[in-house]
């Protein structure tokens, strides 16, 4: 920042640019590639950014994880071709996905102005387009100025709107594209500003979402409509399922699964009425943590639906990992065309189907066009939402609307004829499939199973990277897997086939050993589905992992418990294993009549303390060796008096060494026990004959 602000003002001739870079999506690389592919690609860029600008004379910056900053003279207005310039720089990066930057310009007009605010409006062009597939830039105007003023309106206004009740409930309703019924609606949010007007929320949830305000404004949209539910009921009146939206701030609130319990229980609605919407790329932040809060909500009876499914990067592995009812389809899979005889409209195919077999439901929204409803309706998807059938309108109206009972199908959404997924349809190579299986993270392979023999039908790009063959390798032999299964684990591999097909719902876990052609063994963790039989003929589902580092470190292990066994056995020390994190240590056989205890031990280092094997007034080195250890040192020692067998104390010295897992965690320690009595005798003569000298000069 200093040498910036340092350089535009000590060259009045020269007109500089800040320009501000954000890898899109940056966080995918670091969770399918791992955090050292990702700091390989900060340092690519960092490294082109740095010649770059120190050839133009310069400056340039990383400001927070993948932001860049520059500082540029004289570009003049070249905008477009230095956007070009860095998309084709990470275009050329090494990497199996497709890497974009979003880039925001800002021509310092100010030369005096902090360089910290310069960045804010390169970086506030640079949001802009954030995310945005259509161009990746947008230099700061006036225009973006007036963004930012109107969002600081809307900040200073908020709090006074919310308690003036100035936020609206508005009604979109969802409809049987067969019959044109309405089988439910989506609560959203309006804002009528007592001067601007009625405000869309595209306007202010932005700033709501930056400032966690959003959090008091969704809560004040359910408890509206629950209260306008709990008055349908009370009049006689039939409601349909409400769905409102739970922005991603809400849903990591600890309290949200209570909040919205407390809600349907004193208003005494039924869950199945008030449904919940939960935008898809807020599941790529915490999978673990979102599938439990979806699990106990859908446990109470609360109906889940993923809000614009395809924005998000993973969104077919998603749904073998979080349990949802419903997938709200986004129309922007059709970008300008309206007939599905593209690309978006195989895939929005594919994830029909896919929805079909997984037993979802699928509205589409954003539906404008008949051309639209007719191509969703040949897909076999049945229900929609959007302009073509109704805009969003006020509460009252929505009401009033479905008073007319021809105009409402009070069975909701369900399951349709024609529905049905067939099997075979999966067996045959077409785009909806080959979406299917690709966008699988990992290996995955179906197989037919017949007279003992194992037959690979199809597998994904990911099948032939966890086994190290390329497809044409495979292909030599795929309809005789069974063969390159090891000798010695084919009744294993029997088994796990007789095991999927009875526990049918949750799959079987195993461990193979498979021949690659050179003759290698890999090791091959599967979990196995069955899916289907034919006169006798079975089809399974798998997903694969090569294991054979894991097994291969498990040898070198068992060999090097082995190998200290032995040592124990033949050394007058006494040598001991630790194994850290179940609090247990085991030394030889042999010395168990030296230490009057059992081989085993567990609870250490506190069970030697109790049963009195550490001199009472000598257990704190102890312990405090024994917790350097646990707390991930590689070493540690002291030296204590130890009970013998016979009662007798001696001096030991214990030295201990870490053995860590191939994750950097400690997971064993080996340890040694040395007797050092005739060492502390000669120390302890050495100190009286010290005394003994120094008596004599006195």
């Amino acid at each position: 920042m200093k040498k910036t602000e340092a350089l535009v003002r000590r060259n009045p001739e020269r007109n500089y640019t800040i320009i501000c870079l954000d890898i899109d999506r940056f966080k995918i690389v670091n969770d399918l590639y791992g955090t050292e592919e990702g700091d390989r690609l900060l340092q690519f860029v960092a490294n082109h950014l740095k010649v770059g600008t120190a050839e133009a004379g310069g400056a340039v910056g990383r400001i927070v994880a993948d932001v860049f900053a520059c500082c540029y003279p004289n570009i003049g207005g070249q905008y477009a071709y230095i956007a070009e310039l860095i998309t084709k720089l990470f275009k050329d990066y090494p990497l199996q996905m497709e890497l974009v930057a979003a880039i925001g310009f800002y021509q310092v007009e100010d030369r005096f102005m902090p360089a910290s605010r310069m960045c804010d409006r390169a970086l506030l062009a640079l949001k802009s387009v954030k995310n945005k597939s259509v161009k990746n830039y947008a230099v700061y105007d006036q225009k973006l100025r007036a963004n930012l003023i109107l969002e600081q309106e809307i900040v200073n206004d908020m709090e006074s709107a919310l308690e003036n009740r100035e936020f609206k409930v508005y009604m979109q309703p969802k409809c049987d594209m067969d019959t044109g019924k309405i089988v439910g609606a989506e609560a959203l949010v309006r804002w009528q500003h007592p001067e601007k007007g009625l405000i869309p929320p595209s306007e202010f949830i932005p700033a709501f979402e930056k400032n966690q305000f959003i959090i008091k404004v969704d809560y004040f949209i359910w408890e509206e409509v629950c209260r306008e539910l709990r008055r349908q009921i009370a009049a006689g009146k039939r409601p349909i399922p409400i769905s409102v939206n739970v922005s991603r701030t809400n849903l990591y609130q600890n309290d949200l699964y209570q909040q919205l319990v407390s809600l349907v229980e004193r208003y005494q609605i039924d869950p199945a009425l008030f449904q919940l919407e939960i935008t898809e790329t807020v599941y790529a932040r915490n999978m673990e943590y979102l599938s439990k809060v979806v699990d106990r909500l859908q446990a109470y009876g609360f109906t889940i639906l993923m809000d614009d499914f395809g924005s998000g990067y993973s969104s077919l592995n998603m749904l073998k990992d979080i349990h949802i009812d419903v997938i709200k389809l986004d129309m922007r899979f059709l970008t300008g065309e309206t007939d599905g005889h593209d690309k978006g409209g195989d895939i929005m195919s594919s994830v029909v189907r896919m929805a079909k077999w997984l037993n979802l439901y699928v509205i589409a929204e954003g539906v404008e066009t008949e051309q639209q409803v007719e191509f969703l309706l040949s897909i076999n998807c049945h229900y929609a939402q959007g302009y073509y059938y109704y805009r969003p309108m006020p509460m009252d109206v929505f009401w009033n609307l479905i008073e007319d009972r021809e105009k409402v199908d009070d069975q909701g959404m369900r399951h349709k004829m024609g529905d049905t997924f067939h099997l075979q349809e999966l067996m045959q190579p077409d785009a909806w499939s080959d979406a299917l299986l690709q966008n699988i993270i990992g290996g995955v392979a179906f197989y037919e199973y017949y007279n003992d023999n194992l037959e690979l039908i199809r597998a994904n790009e990911g099948y032939y990277a966890e086994i190290g063959c390329s497809e044409e390798e495979v292909r030599s032999y795929g309809k005789h897997i069974s063969d390159m299964i090891y000798e010695g684990d084919k009744d294993t591999f029997r088994q796990l086939v007789k095991a999927a097909c009875q526990y049918q719902e949750n799959g079987v876990d195993g461990v193979l050993r498979r021949k690659l052609q050179s003759g290698k063994l890999i090791w091959i963790q599967v979990k196995v589905f069955f899916l289907a039989e034919n006169r006798g003929r079975k089809i399974f589902y798998a997903s694969i992992r090569n294991v054979t580092k894991e097994k291969e470190a498990e040898e070198q292990l068992r060999i090097s418990e082995e190998r200290l066994r032995l040592a124990m056995q033949s050394t007058s020390s006494i040598l001991f294993d630790l194994d850290i994190k179940n609090r247990a240590l085991d030394y030889g056989e042999k010395d168990t009549g030296l230490v009057g205890l059992p081989s085993h031990l567990e609870n250490v280092p506190g069970c030697m303390i109790e049963k009195g094997l550490v001199h009472p007034d000598y257990t704190k080195p102890l312990l405090q060796m024994y917790q350097d250890i646990f707390d991930g040192k590689p070493k540690s020692g002291c030296e204590t008096l130890l009970r013998a067998s016979d009662g007798s104390y001696h001096w030991e010295r214990i030295r201990m060494t870490s053995v860590f897992d191939k994750d950097g965690y400690p997971a064993h320690a080996v340890g040694v026990v040395e007797n050092i009595d005739r060492e502390k005798e000669m120390e302890h003569m050495l100190a009286q004959g010290g005394k003994h000298l120094q008596h004599s000069a006195l």
